[in-house]
């Protein structure tokens, strides 16, 4: 499909090398990926410089903040420095803090830093679970789940990260409910442009960079909800909805509760209506909120969830190609197709997996036919492509890409491994209930395609 030039951007995941511990992973850890940046190299801060919200000169009013209230102490961490660091770790008063931000999830999350009955510092370790942050602690370096709110792998496995009450808010809004919290500084000791965001294109676009589990297409990928979570349930308020409905009232879990939006600040917090204690929630991404949540309560939405499953394959390879692992999922993303009229279109079925050369000579193409099959065994739709290097997509910082075309023939080492991928526009498929992957032709150098 020559769609695939378009969306292959939309659908890297880059195998982890991992300087990490996943031996006593708790999530698969295939599914622990890197998300670009080595470990570290997206820097912490750790020894924070606060200034008076007086001297915040270099903050606008629409600036978006973290703000914390802790002991009688207000602090507000702006997002420009968040971007280029994700976590920060402070004491607010007695209490060691780690105030986390992952671009990529759109949420904000504080902890306490003691866990495991010690005090801990955390880094960004460079890796993903689910497009979302993993920190690792310093003492240990164990991996930590941003919006799982645990560690997922190391010595501290299964051990939780309490999390303290926050919200993200305008610095207007912020400053003006506390005007003698301290803020944190710009002056980091690195050298980043805080006045940039390098994530604002990401931001604006429909799609997530990374896939993810349990897609529900009952909202826009990027829909921004407030995230609570109560005893065994979970439920999203759609940011928009919110600002049509002013304080709104619910229960979770039997818990009474009230959720408060600021429409002009953009903000959102919940607390219990029996006694006004706050509530922890997060402002996070739709995609991210369910694949953490796959059972999650949509607040003022009627009738079930529209997440699909993932269909059952096989794959079938040669003597001289194997299909070494194969896999087929939803995702919600636009497809631009290359037309003049640039329709966008959501919604696809892709299926992706990798191949191994088993000669001991080099392969000019590797070329594949996806079927899909009903209940009979019947094919009842195809698609015919070739493999691609796994390199052949390179990410910058700026988040662009560029990707030379997928009929590029490089020739596969013997011995050596490569990625396939296709997909096919859900709102064309036919019914169906599987998926096979078949290889054709593994040609050799010099061979016509």
């Amino acid at each position: 499909m020559r769609d695939v030039v378009a969306l292959a951007i939309l659908l890297v995941c880059v195998p982890l090398l991992s300087a990490f511990d996943l031996s006593n992973s708790r999530v698969p850890a295939e599914e622990i990926l890197s998300g670009g940046p080595a470990k570290d190299g997206i820097p912490a801060i750790v020894h924070p410089k606060l200034v008076r919200a007086s001297e915040a000169t270099f903050l606008d009013d629409a600036d978006r903040v973290v703000g914390v209230v802790a002991g009688g102490e207000a602090r507000a961490y702006p997002l420009r420095v968040l971007n280029w660091h994700e976590v920060v770790n402070d004491t607010l008063g007695p209490r060691p803090i780690a105030v986390t931000y992952c671009p990529l999830t759109g949420s904000a999350v504080v902890f306490e830093r003691e866990a495991g009955g010690r005090a801990l510092t955390f880094g960004v370790s460079g890796r993903l679970y689910q497009s979302n942050v993993l920190i690792y602690d310093h003492q240990s370096e164990s991996l930590w789940s941003q919006l799982g709110g645990a560690a997922i792998a190391g010595p501290s496995a299964d051990t939780p990260l309490r999390p303290i009450g926050s919200v993200e808010t305008t610095w207007k809004a912020w400053r003006a409910a506390h005007p003698d919290s301290l803020v944190l500084s710009i002056e980091t000791g690195f050298n980043r442009d805080y006045q940039r965001d390098p994530y604002a294109a990401y931001h604006r676009a429909p799609y997530a960079m990374f896939e993810t589990r349990n897609a529900d297409a009952r909202l826009a990928m990027k829909a921004k909800v407030l995230g609570v979570r109560l005893g065994q349930e979970s439920v999203a308020y759609p940011l928009e909805r919110l600002a049509g409905a002013g304080t709104v009232e619910d229960r979770v879990d039997g818990v009474p509760i009230r959720i408060e939006y600021d429409s002009v600040a953009r903000s959102a917090v919940a607390v219990r209506v029996d006694s006004g204690a706050p509530v922890t929630g997060v402002v996070v991404y739709w995609f991210a909120w369910t694949a953490f949540h796959p059972e999650a309560r949509l607040w003022g939405a009627a009738g079930p969830s529209s997440r699909r499953e993932r269909p059952p394959g096989e794959a079938y390879g040669t003597e001289v190609v194997a299909v070494t692992s194969h896999t087929a999922y939803w995702a919600d993303l636009p497809m631009v197709a290359l037309d003049a009229d640039d329709v966008e279109t959501s919604g696809l079925l892709v299926i992706r997996g990798e191949l191994a050369n088993r000669s001991d000579h080099s392969l000019h193409h590797v070329k594949l036919r996806h079927e899909l099959l009903d209940g009979a065994g019947t094919v009842v739709a195809a698609e015919e492509g070739f493999s691609l290097l796994g390199e052949s997509l390179v990410r910058s910082p700026e988040l662009e890409v560029s990707a030379r075309s997928l009929d590029e023939s490089v020739a596969l080492s013997p011995r050596g491994t490569d990625l396939f991928r296709m997909l096919f526009v859900a709102s064309e498929l036919p019914s169906f209930e599987r998926y096979r992957v078949r290889v054709l032709e593994p040609g050799s150098p010099g061979a016509a395609q």
